[in-house]
């Protein structure tokens, strides 16, 4: 693993100009209480370029015509800390880790990057703007752009540049290695929905179903939730992020589920819809199969050179001419009141991984098909969601294990 994380630092390193200086925080603690932070989440672009997730981490790569060095910043070892809060990685683990060899520590980051950058007459500081790591101790925070702007105050040669176009590039094509942690984040979904579909019945609450994916999915190596997770049943299912999952469920109507394990950092995202007596309606049946077959369809076009753009404008082109076959519409504009999100985002080590959306799909790409239909007045709301990989000529179902047909869904129900 370590060769992925050089290979990755190296691909990115082409693309700092000469004479710059490039620095990504990993982020910091942010305290709760008085003796007690909120759970600690490493700013994603500093994991992908070093494998390493612990607070208080800085990478900095330095850049000329005849040099290039890569710095890690970490925290110092404080033996009264780890007894209380745990045991932080030492230099030797960094290195076998992320492959750096040049490890400081986060205490001596500003004179040592004071020190580098006096070393250029003059020098462009790359950041990414869009982080939101924050870095300091537990007494002052700042931000990228409070950063900056100190770096501008006190020197004067300096230019700057924001590289978070050139991040999100790299990590929208995903390698071997982050296709088969996606696949094993799909798999272990996979078990919590099965474990659902055998236990859901009526008058069970929402938060049941939630509590037992989240523990089926903990069976893998203590595994976390990519997100919280959505249970929302009958018309609850028309709000796309239902918070707070804590009806009791009724017998005929559907269970919405938006949810997903998390490997190795790596997230799956998928939807589906069940019916919790068992048994899909006649109305709930045409509404399904209407979103079903819309899914498959988006699956089956994708492709290099598509956008997600274009996905999303023959999604509502597919459900409007179903919806006006139903008499739910009469125009096809009119597919924004039961159809009112997009079809598609970028998946990775974020659920929604950062993306330039606008750009033509390629070869490596990991997006979500999830087209979903919400129609209030019948108190249903359905959505059906896969994680799709675009391949050379076309695309791969990552999660074409989990099932989606009423048939097989009703057949393990029944079991």
């Amino acid at each position: 693993m370590v060769n992925e994380y050089i290979e990755r630092r190296n691909k990115f390193l082409e693309k700092l100009p000469d004479d710059s200086i490039c620095i990504i925080f990993g982020g910091s603690e942010i305290r709760r209480s008085a003796d007690e932070a909120f759970k600690f989440q490493v700013d994603y672009n500093l994991f992908y370029l070093t494998g390493i997730k612990q607070a208080e981490t800085i990478l900095v790569f330095v850049k000329s015509k005849d040099t290039r060095k890569t710095l890690l910043f970490i925290q110092k070892f404080d033996e009264l800390k780890e007894k209380w809060t745990g045991i932080r990685l030492k230099e030797d683990e960094v290195r076998a880790i992320s492959g750096i060899e040049t490890i400081l520590y986060t205490e001596d980051f500003g004179n040592e990057s004071e020190r580098v950058i006096k070393g250029f007459n003059k020098v462009t500081i790359c950041l990414d703007y869009e982080s939101a790591a924050n870095y300091g101790s537990f007494d002052k925070f700042f931000s990228v752009e409070e950063y900056k702007n100190s770096l501008s105050t006190a020197f004067k040669h300096l230019d700057f540049l924001d590289i978070s176009d050139e991040l999100k590039l790299l990590r929208m094509v995903k390698s071997s290695y982050e296709i088969e942690e996606l696949r094993k984040a799909i798999h272990n979904t996979n078990l919590g929905l099965t474990a659902i579909l055998k236990q859901l019945k009526p008058e069970k609450f929402e938060y049941e179903i939630a509590s037992l994916f989240k523990y089926i999915i903990s069976l893998d190596g203590n595994a976390k939730l990519s997100f919280n997770t959505i249970a929302a049943s009958g018309k609850n299912a028309t709000i796309l992020h239902y918070p707070d999952p804590i009806d009791k469920m009724k017998d005929g109507d559907l269970l919405l589920l938006d949810l997903g394990s998390d490997h190795n950092e790596y997230k799956a995202d998928i939807s589906r819809t069940y019916p919790i007596n068992g048994k899909y309606s006649d109305i709930q049946k045409r509404i399904y199969e209407i979103v079903l077959n819309c899914n498959k369809h988006i699956i089956e076009i994708i492709k290099p050179g598509l956008t997600i753009k274009y996905l999303q404008e023959e999604t509502k082109r597919f459900m409007a001419n179903e919806l006006i076959k139903l008499n739910l519409i009469k125009e096809s504009d009119e597919i924004i009141k039961y159809y009112y999100h997009n079809v598609s985002h970028h998946l990775g080590l974020d659920t929604h991984d950062i993306s330039l959306r606008e750009l033509p799909l390629v070869k490596g790409n990991v997006i979500t098909v999830e087209p979903g239909l919400y129609i209030k007045e019948l108190g249903i709301g359905i959505r059906i969601e896969d994680d799709v990989l675009v391949t050379e000529n076309g695309s791969e179902c990552l999660s074409k294990e989990i099932v989606k047909e009423i048939d097989d869904i009703e057949s393990i129900m029944r079991e």
